[in-house]
Parts: structure tokens; sequence; C-alpha cells
């Protein structure tokens, strides 16, 4: 969206664990033309993720240190359209909690585009360099050895053309096409065993086409679209010190997903809603020709990965008490993902695990989901949700004895709840809570990880027009959160307190 106004904000804050975040926003407008300049610093030591009794001399705090920066220019049309260019760019580096484990982006993105009566158009690419290191660690975690480094380039061009028109007062018909291209390549250089070099590069692109129609008579809404997609992954090539080159399969699709959506209001208090749809995802470069890692749990890539499909369909209620500033959401859903990409488990020690990316058979999802929010009163508002979810494998051929099994990192029931409290001359003071159910971290539901409670809490201050004062903490009660078992335990954020400044001039 354009800059509507002129002016500069200057944000700065700091915390535990050595944090800080800082960043300066410069906006301008002027007639037809506006633009945007933006800066940003992100630094913290950060936390050590194993489990503290069963942490090594090897461990230390898992830290990220990250710069970004963005610019753009924007041009008004009489006829209420616009064109616009943008450029950003983002460098990071990660320590991964040893030594010798860390990783380092470098992004550039670039974005043009134009929109005119009916018609949007977008530009789009993107260059970005990835470097990481991997390593053995040793049982007693007293030291490492390292294994490889690898360096994945990616360079990605898309555009995408959408069109939409009114029909009478209760019809919209929209349309579009979009395409993108995706090169990549992984190089890594082999540390162990005979050493040498692992080269793999390949190339994706997928071109769609869409349309949707909105129709609005009476106490209904009807909406219904479709898309026709072609998928290809080609040119996948492997090269090695220690065998000749190798062609990976190359394999290509065409699939047609559409969805169907109606809500019929009953009064003016309440709705009732149902859609459906398909859909799917295509397996990324990532899956299919890098290994990856995560302490000391290794998965594996795999070429011959095929595209996920879904079915699925919803259907709930709305009201609405606008007496008391309410509502409430409830509804059902259901759906069903065909070969799915997972990360199987091969082999597994006390210490490590090796796992391989396979198309799983089939997985079910299936429960209830409930969205509130009231304000009963004007300087306290209340909102919040609660989902139970029923996530299972429903078939896998090879590998029968995971039928049943929970999808990793699926909790059954899951809450969440924010009070805020605001009084013009105090300032705003606001309490998140997150309630988890226990879930597991693998496929065979051997690791679990433990249910937990979260509160969150945020404070701010105006201090005149361009002054605020703000305050942050995080997991307040400053619980062990398991977040994952690679196989050893990992915990999630301690207790973490930031407090800053936001200052601004203009309009």
């Amino acid at each position: 969206m354009r800059p509507q106004t002129s002016g500069v904000e200057l944000f700065t804050s700091g915390g535990s664990e050595s944090t800080l975040d800082n960043g300066a926003l410069a906006t301008i407008n002027h007639g037809p033309w506006s633009g945007l300049a933006s800066a940003g610093l992100i630094a913290t030591d950060g936390y050590t993720l194993i489990a503290p009794d069963l942490r090594g001399p090897i461990d230390q705090p898992s830290n990220v240190h990250a710069q970004n920066g963005l610019a753009e220019i924007d041009r008004a049309r009489p006829d209420n359209g616009r064109i616009f260019i943008r450029s950003n760019v983002l460098n990071e580096i990660r320590h991964n909690g040893t030594p010798a484990q860390w990783n380092a982006t470098r992004l550039w993105r670039g974005a043009a585009g134009a929109d005119w009566r009916d018609f949007a158009l977008r530009l789009y690419g993107d260059d970005e360099h990835y470097r990481q290191t991997f390593s053995s660690i040793a049982a007693s975690r007293a030291s490492e050895t390292l294994t490889r480094f690898a360096f994945d380039p990616a360079d990605e061009l898309g555009a995408a053309l959408r069109w939409h028109h009114p029909i009478g007062a209760h019809a919209l018909v929209l349309a579009g096409a979009d395409t993108h291209d995706v090169r990549a390549q992984d190089a890594e250089q082999l540390f162990t065993g005979t050493g040498g070099f692992l080269n793999t590069s390949a190339r994706q692109r997928q071109t769609g086409v869409w349309g949707e129609a909105l129709f609005t008579p009476a106490n209904w809404t009807l909406s219904g679209s479709a898309r026709v997609d072609h998928f290809s992954n080609f040119n996948a090539q492997q090269f090695s010190s220690s065998s000749p080159p190798l062609q990976l399969p190359s394999f290509s699709e065409t699939v047609f997903d559409p969805r169907l959506g109606l809500v019929r209001r009953i009064t003016p208090s309440l709705s009732l809603n149902a859609s459906g749809f398909r859909a799917y995802r295509a397996p990324t470069q990532n899956e299919l020709y890098r290994t990856g890692q995560v302490g000391q749990q290794v998965t594996e890539p795999n070429p011959n990965l095929r595209s996920e499909r879904a079915t699925g369909w919803e259907t709930g209620f709305q009201t609405d008490i606008r007496r008391y500033g309410s509502s409430l959401r409830v509804s059902y859903f259901w759906t069903q993902v065909n070969r799915p990409i997972a990360a199987l488990t091969l082999t597994v020690t006390p210490t490590s695990e090796l796992l391989k990316r396979e198309n799983l058979g089939q997985i079910e999802s299936r429960g209830v989901s409930l969205d509130y929010a009231m304000q009963p009163v004007s300087w306290l508002a209340v909102e919040g949700g609660y989902q139970f979810a029923d996530a299972t494998v429903t078939k896998f051929a090879p590998e029968p004895q995971l039928i049943g099994n929970w999808i990793p990192q699926v909790a059954r029931n899951m809450a969440t709840s924010q009070i805020r409290f605001t009084r013009p001359r105090v300032g705003v003071l606001s309490f998140q809570g997150r309630l988890s159910g226990r879930q597991f971290d693998d496929d065979a539901n051997a690791y679990q990880l433990h249910s937990y409670f979260r509160l969150d809490a945020t404070a701010e201050h105006n201090f005149g027009a361009h002054l605020v004062a703000f305050a942050s903490g995080e997991n307040l009660f400053d619980r062990s959160i398991e977040v994952g078992k690679t196989p050893l335990l990992t915990l999630g954020t301690p207790r973490l307190v930031r407090m800053g400044l936001r200052l601004n001039f203009g309009e």
C-alpha cells in the first residue's frame, strides 16, 4: 500500500539475552509521487536449546544477528491506479548451538507492478545465497567434528496478472494467470570419509490460470473458483568427486483445483457457512535434493517425491451481538491429504537420528475450531480461540504400523486468549496466553512433547504526539517448553523482557 503521509519513525529496544531491535522508517508523499525507505538491525546472544541435564562442554547459546533494508517508489495514476518499484535486502547469520554449526543468508528481492482500471500486473524476482555447516557431535557432547559445508544459491523470477470486474450490484468476477521459475544449486564440500564434493542443481517452473465468481443476492453469498496449474521439475543433475555425473528424475504434472463457498445470513446477527476445496503442493528443491540437519537429527532428501493432494471441507456458523461488541465463530473441518511429504525415521541412537523424506500414503485431519471476541466496555477487549484437531496417518502400505499415529508437531488441543486494557491517559496493557496439549516430534510417535502454558504481556504509553514507550515480556512464568527431540530434548524461549522507544515526526 502506498504511503499516505510524509514522516520519519525511529524505534529502538533492548532486553534480556542481550537482545537488540533497532530500526527506522521514512515516508514521503508529494502529489502523485510517494516513497518509503526502512532499515533494521536485530541481534540477540540467544540461549542454549539443549535441556540443562543433557548439555555438555560443546553446547553454547544459539543466536542470530541480522540486518534488513527496503526502498519503494510509487506513482499514482489519474484512474486510481498506480505504478511502483520495490527492492529489499536481508543479511543474517545464526549460530546453532555448537561452535561448528552455523548458517548464513543473504537475500535480495525486487518487485515492480502497475494497477490500472480492472487490471493489476506484478513482476518479481529474488537472488538468495545460503550457507550452512554440519557437524557430528560426540555422545558425551564434549567435542564435534565438521562433516560438511553447503553453499546453496537460488534465483527466482515470476509474474502475475489479475483482472476483476463487477457485474451489476451483486456479482463480481475475477481471473488471472501467474508463473514463476526457480533455479537452485546445492554445492557441498565433504570432510568425512574420503572427502570430496557433491553438487546438485535443478530447475522448477509453475504456471497457472484461475477464475473466480462472487454472487451476493439478498441474504446469500455464493463463491466459486477454479485453478489449473502446470508444474515441472527438470534439468536435475548431480556431480560428485566419487562417481560419474548423474541425471536425476524429471517430472511434470497438470492439476485442477476447484473451490466452492456458501454463506447464508439467517438473521442480522447469525449466519451459516460452508466451503469445500481441492489443493496441491509440489515438493520443494530442498525436499528433493538437499540434506538437512537440526542438532543431531539428519534428514535425507528424496529425488523421487511427488506432489501432495488435499481435499477438504468446512462448515459452521458465526454470530454477532453488536450491543456487547461480541462475536463467535464455530467451524467443523475435515481435510484429507494424499501423498503427504513427511520425514520418516530410518535409524535412531540415543544421541542421533537419521530420517528420509517420503510420500506417505494418506493423512486426515478433522476437528472443531472456535474463535471469539468481545468488548463489554470501551476500555476492555477480550479475544481468543480453541482448536481440537485429530490429525493421523490413515494409509501407508509400506509401513502399516504407522497407521493411526499422530502427525508430528500437531497438538490435538490448542487454545489462545488475549485481554487488552486501553485508557488514553494511561496507555495499553495486553496479556496473551497460549495453551497447547501434548504432541509428538516423530512419525513413530516415540518422542512425546508435553503440554505447556505460556503467558506474554505488552504495554505501551504515549508521551505526547511523537514519543511512545513500550515494554514486553515473553514466557513470563519462565516455563521449560519442549519444542523438539532430535533425539535430545530442546527447549523453547525462556523468559525474555524487552523495553524500547518509538519516536515519530511528520503527519
